[in-house]
């Protein structure tokens, strides 16, 4: 008897509630619901990061080894010219902030990327501050 009095106090603190799932939406000039191949050339075979800019409605993509950030755009626009901020490096990562560019190396500096998309793109390095061997592989 204690059994069953202790099992129905468990099923009532139970709660079976169908989940919800999200509703996810499309980015502009992209159905999620009708996924599309965008086929990329050489230069885009190394991708260390990937990131939405919404405001230019593209995915922008960090070639791990040349110091490039590409734009792939989600409509049928083929991906733009590489555009160099550094020179080679071992790149893991790619983030925005909402204004500037941060490209994170295996050591663990990041270069913040200024002039994004221009020909006089360039970049900042900050220096990891920790001493020793660091490996930030994402």
């Amino acid at each position: 008897m204690k059994y069953l009095f202790f099992f129905l106090i468990l099923l009532t603190g139970c709660k079976f509630e169908k989940k919800i799932k999200p509703e996810l939406k499309s980015p502009v000039g992209y159905s999620l619901e009708n996924p599309v191949k965008i086929k990329l050339g050489e230069d885009l075979d190394e991708i260390s990061g990937i990131a939405y800019d919404k405001s230019l409605g593209a995915i922008i993509a960090l070639n791990d080894e040349a110091g490039k950030l590409f734009k792939i755009y989600t409509d049928n626009r083929p991906p733009s010219i590489g555009y160099r901020f550094n020179k080679g490096g071992d790149y893991e990562d790619l983030c925005y902030d909402g204004k500037n560019w941060y490209a994170l190396k295996s050591n663990g500096n990041l270069s913040k990327i200024e002039n994004q998309f221009t020909d006089s793109m360039r970049s900042t390095e900050y220096k990891f501050p920790l001493k020793g061997k660091f490996n930030f592989e994402t």
